[in-house]
């Protein structure tokens, strides 16, 4: 539009001349044929872009041909998230977004070029009614294989006539099936939902959206990411949980549950809850994964008549419990005489085979017969009168001694022993030494290996046996800490640290932290389902060794004031270790619980794409690239090149550069993976270069014709002159103009003599003399 406007304002300049009416001809043609195009190209090639918020789904279609094209999404307080689009069969485009929720609103960006030219559609997508007015605090389980619950709370700005819609479905493609049996609180509104079978076990994540009606006002729905199956199963209780005492130790042993899914044996992690009858001691829950072997052993000593356990049992990675198992008494088992008798039949028979061996071993070496009755002594009569008149009770007599020894031998083995006691545990006295990190006992006997585990997260070997060495000790939240004796009779013990405090629901959850662009580190929270109105958070980012660190320079709060999110604008002061990233709450009405997590800095890092310069001539393109990350040094790059319509080639390199063949005319993005972290930054904008030979060569000759139209008369100029210097070609141009002579005397008889141009002088006569004859 404009060089058409300009080009008549140009025909305007010059009225005063008479109008070529074929010049006027060819510009109304190119005005009227060549102006729509120029208009058709500035419109959007995007037509029908919209979106299906149950599917999360954006689709559109093209009014012409498109080169490159990106669909993003932004789903506040997330980040964005960028998918390459699909078509269907019908030539209709589409990105789905299935892990995004859209009930806090959404911005859905679609990028693409046509014929050059770069064009961008946003679609702003409203949740409509009030805030606070959605339901909240929703979850759901499976249990007993087939059936489902569901709940959720009204929102605070709920109307009181709100009626609350649960909708789910299995697959994106499936329709979404609506709650049929509702379950309603006092006041009649629906809380809850009853799902009394949920078919066969064919998925692995189930769609949840929450919507809501009311007649007063617009009610906002709920929607969540997908929820995985296998991590929803409320198992049953551990089967056929039992005890055994094998005279010096109780085995426990249980069988796994039934499932609704297929999980492994080591994907299951079991607790045993050991209490005292009658007693509100209870001991330290002992934790075990499934891995390990469905059995735990402890001694004798450990429990008292009366004392019960118990198990249940969840999914390594989930948070939903089964119910307990029924308690198992640890008492004895009573005699049975039937077995008891015959039981005792193999022990007296050997106790007898021994007693035999052990009298003829007796008799033969100390001739037992006579000493076990020896005669009776006798007085010679002759002599009778020389010895004292006590003189038979000197040597006592037999039979009592016989006696006794025969006692001696048929008295079981069980009357003269005592009575084996319990061992004593082998550690006791568990504890944890916060200043050096250490878990440390008292050991007692010989073992010939320990190990220590954190929460059955990962385990530590004791050292010499007497303590195990922790890099990290965490601050926030109980974990469990479990000593095991892994060499000789099997033992283990555990104790929580730290001690837990407060309402736990009132901490910060779902702490998150990320470094992004290089300098900036970004960390969000959300405020706890049971955090006071007052609440107030604190971010401190220290290493994980240090009890304290920098705390956020920067907060940003939600609606009521809370701060909810936190970014550090300068890591100049941080290295690649392991940090600490630690949210302690205030409030005036309660002491708040904080929250934690523990990250190196490098695997939090969501690097920028690399940014691309490159040249070309006639016959080599060059590209090159700059990496820019604080905590990474080592990446691996992969340049994704487009030439023409075909498929784009795909290249890996770990250098900074890239050359190749003039390719002619191509678009190259690039982005790099951590080499040791395995992240991956997303693409850079495509660049296009321009290294096409034909081109390159028409350019070059366009260029040498106007130098050489520039020198030509220049060098014709100089070709001139110097000429004009060789040749005197003036004088040979321009010739002096012949004179007349007079005559000088009668012998030239009055006749003329004329000069002949351009003779040679040389060829002139000398005159000698001239004499005056007279005058007439």
């Amino acid at each position: 539009m404009q060089e058409a406007g300009r080009l008549v304002q140009l025909w305007g300049w010059g009225a005063a001349a008479p109008l070529d009416p074929v010049g006027l001809l060819v510009l109304l043609s190119w005005a009227s044929c060549g102006h729509p195009a120029r208009a058709q190209e500035s419109v959007s090639p995007i037509l029908n872009m919209k979106l299906d918020s149950r599917t999360k789904t954006l689709s559109w279609n093209y009014r012409r041909n498109v080169t490159e094209q990106e669909c993003k999404i932004d789903t506040p307080p997330d980040d964005s998230t960028s998918k390459t689009p699909q078509v269907n069969g019908n030539d209709t485009y589409f990105c789905e977004f299935p892990n995004s929720v859209l009930h806090r609103g959404a911005n859905l960006t679609l990028n693409v070029h046509s014929e050059g030219a770069a064009f961008q559609e946003v679609l702003v997508f409203h949740n409509s009614g009030p805030e606070g007015s959605g339901a909240v605090n929703f979850s759901c389980f499976i249990y007993d294989l087939r059936f489902l619950n569901c709940s959720w709370s009204p929102g605070p700005a709920a109307p009181p006539d709100v009626r609350y819609h649960l909708y789910w479905w299995a697959s994106s493609h499936d329709p979404e099936v609506e709650c049929a049996r509702y379950i309603v609180d006092p006041a009649g509104t629906r809380v809850g939902c009853h799902l009394d079978d949920l078919g066969d076990p064919k998925t692995t994540d189930y769609f949840f959206l929450v919507n809501g009606t009311s007649n007063r006002t617009a009610v906002r729905f709920l929607d969540f990411t997908p929820f995985r199956a296998k991590l929803m199963e409320k198992y049953r209780p551990p089967a056929n949980v039992t005890t055994a005492f094998n005279g010096s130790h109780h085995v426990v042993r249980w069988d796994d549950p039934e499932t609704r899914f297929d999980v492994a044996s080591h994907m299951l992690c079991y607790q045993l809850d050991i209490r005292r009858q009658g007693s509100s001691y209870k001991r330290d829950p002992v934790f075990q994964r499934g891995s390990d072997g469905n059995q735990y052993v402890l001694p004798g000593s450990a429990v008292t008549a009366g004392d019960t356990v118990r198990a249940r049992v969840k999914h390594v990675y989930g948070n939903i419990w089964s119910a307990w198992s029924r308690a198992v008494d640890f008492n004895r088992p009573e005699p049975d005489p039937a077995g008891a008798l015959a039981g005792l039949v193999v022990p007296a028979v050997t106790a007898a085979a021994a007693l035999v061996g052990v009298l003829m071993f007796v008799c033969k070496r100390f001739s037992l017969r006579r000493r076990l009755f020896p005669r009776v002594p006798r007085v010679r009569m002759q002599r009778a009168g020389s010895f004292p008149p006590d003189l038979e009770r000197t040597r006592p007599p037999a039979g009592p001694m016989a006696f006794v020894w025969i006692t001696l031998f048929l008295t079981p083995t069980s009357g003269l022993l005592r009575p084996d006691q319990d061992p004593s545990p082998p550690i006791q006295n568990v504890r944890m030494e916060p200043e050096s990190q250490r878990l440390t006992w008292d050991l007692h006997g010989n073992v010939s290996g320990i190990e220590c585990s954190q929460s059955l997260e990962y385990n530590v070997t004791a050292r010499k046996n007497q303590y195990c060495q922790f890099p990290v000790l965490p601050s926030c939240g109980s974990k469990n800490y479990t000593v095991f004796v892994t060499g000789g009779q099997p033992f283990s013990t555990s104790i929580g640290y730290p001690e837990p405090e407060g309402n736990p629901g009132a901490a910060a959850q779902n702490l998150t932290c990320w470094v992004h662009d290089v300098d900036f580190l970004t960390c969000r929270w959300a405020v706890g389902s049971a955090a006071p109105r007052d609440v107030q958070y604190h971010l401190h980012v220290g290493e994980a060794r240090t009890s304290e660190g920098r705390e956020c320079p920067g907060y940003t709060a939600d609606e009521r004031g809370t701060h909810v999110r936190c970014r550090f604008d300068d890591l100049s002061g941080f290295s690649n270790g392991l940090y600490r990233f630690r949210v302690r709450g205030t409030s005036r009405a309660s002491g708040i619980p904080c929250s934690e997590m523990f990250e190196q800095l490098s695997r939090i890092e969501r690097l920028s794409p690399p940014n691309i310069t490159g040249w070309c001539n006639k016959t080599y393109s060059l590209l090159e690239w700059e990496m820019s990350s604080r905590f990474s040094w080592k990446f691996t790059y992969e340049l994704e090149i487009q030439q023409g319509a075909g498929p784009a080639d795909l290249v890996q390199d770990f250098e900074t550069f890239y050359g190749m063949p003039n390719p002619g005319t191509y678009t190259v993005r690039i982005r790099a993976r951590g080499y040791f972290t395995g992240i991956v930054s997303e693409w850079s904008a495509p660049k296009n270069f321009v290294c096409d030979p034909e081109e390159e060569g028409a350019r070059l000759r366009v260029r040498l014709t106007a130098s050489l139209t520039a020198l030509g008369p220049l060098l014709a100029l100089g070709l001139l002159v110097l000429i004009c210097r060789k040749y005197s070609l003036m004088r040979k141009i321009f010739p002096p103009i012949p004179h007349m002579k007079d005559p000088l005397s009668d012998s030239l008889q009055n006749k003329l003599m004329i000069w002949e141009a351009g003779r040679d002088p040389r060829e002139e006569c000398p005159v000698a003399e001239v004499q005056v004859v007279g005058e007439t």
